[in-house]
């Protein structure tokens, strides 16, 4: 009977192999997830508000969500997008959130908006008809992942005829102001 026994430098590779194959299975059961998910948030109309949206994430998960929406007619808006960190359990790292149009033009990276915080993403302006997305990314880093909520109000843009009135009833006070002013002299 003829036994085979392995050569030493044979053992030390399969040694080695072992190794690096147990470190791979711990490596890639350690590795964060990631996530992207798409919402429609519909068409949106001046005096809506969007409020109590809002996603949460498994620690170690980076993700990327996509809230599309259309504007139906010229609309004013401000919203704020923020890391709920709740006690130690809940938080995010790189909170980022932009506004595109649907063609992926950035329109707005609210990271750049000096009232923004690591934590609490701020934006505003006067958009046109169209159709849009938001996209929020981030790390969750809290033992029980990641939390965040975002919340929209949008008003009517003035019409050109509303600026025209409030000029001529400036006009006017300042006018009436004049002639007082005349009167007393």
């Amino acid at each position: 009977m003829v036994v085979n026994t392995p050569e030493p430098h044979q053992e030390i590779l399969f040694m080695k192999l072992k190794k690096s194959v147990a470190a791979l299975v711990l490596g890639l059961s350690l590795a964060g997830s990631a996530s992207a998910a798409v919402y429609d948030l519909g068409t949106i109309t001046p005096g809506t508000v969007l409020s109590d949206f809002s996603s949460t994430f498994a620690s170690g998960t980076s993700f990327t969500d996509t809230w599309n929406f259309s504007i139906a007619t010229p609309l004013e808006s401000a919203g704020w997008i923020s890391n709920v960190i709740l006690g130690t359990w809940y938080n995010i790292t790189g909170l980022s959130a932009s506004l595109f149009t649907s063609s992926g033009i950035e329109l707005y990276d609210l990271n750049a908006n000096p009232a923004s915080t690591a934590d609490t993403l701020y934006g505003s302006g006067t958009f046109a008809a169209g159709n849009y997305y938001f996209e929020v990314s981030g790390t969750a880093t809290g033992p029980n992942g990641g939390l965040y909520a975002f919340s929209v109000t949008t008003q009517p843009v003035p019409e050109p005829g509303t600026y025209a009135m409030m000029l001529a009833g400036l006009g006017l006070i300042g006018a009436v102001a004049r002639r007082r002013m005349g009167d007393k002299a």
